[in-house]
């Protein structure tokens, strides 16, 4: 190992120097801006960053030094996801994360069994009392290693829109927390070993999407290790779930299409697993099974074809029989009183839709570079906390351009399969602004307003792999992966830090 680290140095010196110096000057403006932006945060805890920022950056560039000596690409992802998504996982605490409060509740109710969440659910109070008191110095041995109390309950806290999630997309967070349990661990145990299995689970499904893929692995390697990305999905929000199986079912398909692959029963069964994580993990992504609709061509059998259609069918009952089962029931004053208001706001829509058309081209006109940024990084992360400074965001956005031009190929569609798509990713964009237009919007503004609050760039990233199918680049601008790893990981490193120092300022900011 050593030695292939010493020959990655040899045949990388401009990187490796270059690394070195960014490296030098980062590590003493990050250790500057905490002196002197944030003041009021003890010696002890400042002295704790300047030796993380040193360490981090070690590890960063012998991790970079190793990969690149890898010549497989989905290799090379496998080893930085893992690294860089621990380190997003150890500097953003637990409830810090995007949506890592209601998420953390649902987690906590499904591994009791409670499928379908309501207000009667009670929870252990240990659970309930890591939420009260954040972990510190008086606290951390118990929150950490006394086992949680399941006699000594509590309400839970309320939040419709999570219990209404299917139980399926939280698989990987209930594997952390019924290992915590059976170890006898303490609160705050069971959710970092619920935010490490998430993780897992994204790096194996993208791990072989970039290796399925045939073409834009370089877009995908980038985009899927950016900041944005790697943060959310080593929370404990569902993200990850239907991240990383969307986008191995979008791979899997083009892998197939591309190579000319035959059809075979066993493919099939692997899509259709796929497929129905999809449909039971949010309704609106169900459409993404369309693209089945690809692999039929004049050249394919009757039978295949019935079968395609089959999983199609099959997905999409799945999916609006969990959409009926979860939205039953909702007969609290709370949730009638929300629930006349979307009547209200769904009446504005279908009244004036030329209108509401209009908003919907505002919202994307507006704020294009807000969304087109923030899937990489920004104002999103980590429930708009992170404070990260915008170069390294749009640095690491002409990264991802630079990445997306390197190759050239694409799927060979007809106008009517273009079509499809075009039509499957505009139906997860509108239905995605309609959601938030008359579930979300209304909880700040008044019936009508002429502004959709809530749509994140996050919500789109499945739909990307769709996207490079309605846009191909004529010429070729082919690069070496290897040079595409170190900005990459410098980057990442970058808002790692910038993070660091954001939750470490806010503890003491209080």
């Amino acid at each position: 190992m050593i030695n292939r680290i010493k020959n990655s140095i040899m045949a990388n010196k401009k990187f490796s120097i270059s690394f070195i110096i960014l490296s030098i000057i980062t590590i003493i403006y990050f250790n500057y801006d905490l002196v002197f932006t944030a003041s009021n945060v003890p010696d002890f805890w400042k002295s704790i960053f300047s030796a993380f920022s040193i360490v981090l950056t070690m590890i960063c560039f012998i991790v970079s030094m190793y990969v690149i000596s890898e010549k497989k690409i989905y290799k090379q992802f496998l080893i930085l996801s893992i690294v860089i998504g621990l380190s997003y996982s150890i500097v953003v605490p637990l409830m810090k994360g995007t949506d890592d409060f209601p998420h953390f509740y649902r987690v906590v109710e499904l591994s009791e069994g409670n499928i379908i969440g309501n207000e009667d659910i009670t929870i252990p109070k240990d659970f309930r009392n890591l939420i009260a008191s954040p972990l510190d110095s008086s606290n951390i041995l118990d929150k950490l290693f006394k086992e949680v109390d399941y006699s000594q309950r509590d309400a839970q806290y309320t939040n419709s829109v999570p219990s209404s999630y299917s139980p399926v997309q939280y698989i990987p967070q209930l594997i952390g927390f019924w290992l915590a349990r059976l170890l006898k661990l303490g609160p705050y145990m069971y959710g970092l070993l619920a935010k490490f299995f998430n993780l897992i689970y994204f790096v194996i499904c993208i791990t072989f999407a970039i290796k399925l893929i045939p073409f834009k692995k370089q877009f995908l390697f980038i985009l899927l290790l950016s900041p944005a990305v790697l943060s959310l999905v080593g929370t404990m929000t569902c993200d990850s779930v239907i991240f990383g199986t969307s986008i191995l079912f979008i791979s899997y398909i083009f892998n197939i299409k591309y190579n000319n692959i035959k059809i075979t029963n066993s493919n099939l069964i692997i899509l259709l697993v796929l497929g129905i994580i999809i449909a039971l993990s949010k309704s609106v992504y169900a459409p993404i099974c369309g693209i089945l609709l690809l692999l039929i061509d004049k050249k394919t059998d009757k039978k295949d074809i019935i079968k395609i259609i089959t999983i199609i069918l099959i997905c999409a009952v799945i999916s609006v029989s969990w959409f009926v089962i979860s939205n039953c029931g909702k007969d609290t004053i709370s949730e009638i009183e929300v629930v006349e208001k979307e009547q209200a706001q769904t009446e504005f829509v279908k009244n004036n839709i030329l209108e509401y058309v209009f908003i919907n081209i505002r919202l994307f006109v507006n704020d294009g570079y807000y969304y087109l940024s923030n899937l990489v990084g920004g104002a999103e992360m980590c429930y708009s906390q992170a404070r990260i400074p915008t170069l390294i965001i749009f640095m690491y956005l002409l990264l991802l351009i630079r990445s997306y031009l390197s190759d050239n190929k694409n799927l060979k569609l007809n106008i009517i399969q273009k079509t499809l798509v075009f039509c499957i990713v505009s139906f997860i964009i509108l239905v995605s602004c309609y959601v938030m237009y008359t579930q979300w919007t209304i909880l700040y503004t008044e019936i009508g307003d002429h502004e959709i609050i809530g749509v994140q760039s996050r919500y789109f990233i499945e739909i990307l792999p769709l996207i490079m199918l309605l846009f191909n680049n004529k010429k070729d601008y082919e690069i070496d992966n290897n040079k595409l790893v170190m900005p990459c990981v410098y980057l990442n490193m970058c808002c790692i830090m910038s993070i660091f120092i954001t939750m470490i300022a806010g503890r003491f900011t209080i």
